[in-house]
């Protein structure tokens, strides 16, 4: 995201995502995202590189630190959102699942095998509802913020709020849908639906 917004010149690459070799042989873990800096060195936590890359010229982050009320949030919705999304992200074209073996690693790590998975697929009426009990907390945080720079904290919500809209069931309020088309924009990272 900070690479979209800033328009950074980086070369991305996408690990399949049963690659463990490479990863490993980088930081010493299977882990990403990784950036390789300029000078070699491998960078592997998530925070460090939004502020290494935002510190590559003019820094863009009005705010570094996350909101609690957001990250409150995003822990309260963690287990809906695991049950309702990422067998969605499993099923959809991107390209870290581009082989059989990748999703079939995927399906094993998150879910344990394709029954449990399908079981969460098949609970979407229930899990969207239970998602529906939490969008007006979100709603009243975005609200008292009303933020028109980019801050850390659409950094690591946006993602979670876009993803989301992998599940066609998922209703977000005027409000939240707003805040997620305006960083889509910003960020030329278009929702998924």
């Amino acid at each position: 995201m900070i690479i979209n917004t800033k328009q950074l010149d980086i070369e991305l690459k996408i690990l399949l995502n049963d690659d463990i070799e490479t990863p490993t042989s980088l930081i010493g873990q299977k882990m990403v995202p990784i950036l390789i800096t300029r000078d070699g060195q491998a960078m592997s936590e998530s925070l460090d590189i939004i502020h290494y890359l935002d510190h590559l010229d003019e820094p863009l982050l009005t705010n570094t630190s996350i909101n609690p009320a957001i990250e409150q949030w995003l822990s309260d919705v963690a287990p809906i959102n695991r049950q309702l999304i990422y067998p969605r992200m499993v099923q959809h074209d991107f390209p870290e699942f581009a082989t059989q073996s990748a999703r079939d690693y995927f399906i094993h790590k998150k879910f344990g095998d394709h029954e449990t998975m399908q079981a969460y697929l098949d609970n979407t009426d229930s899990l969207a509802q239970e998602l529906q009990t939490h969008w007006p907390a979100l709603e009243a945080i975005l609200d008292s913020q009303k933020s028109k720079t980019l801050t850390i904290t659409d950094i690591i919500l946006f993602p979670v709020l876009r993803n989301m809209t992998l599940c066609l069931e998922l209703n977000p309020p005027a409000a939240v849908k707003h805040y997620m088309d305006r960083l889509a924009e910003t960020m030329s990272l278009p929702l998924f639906a």
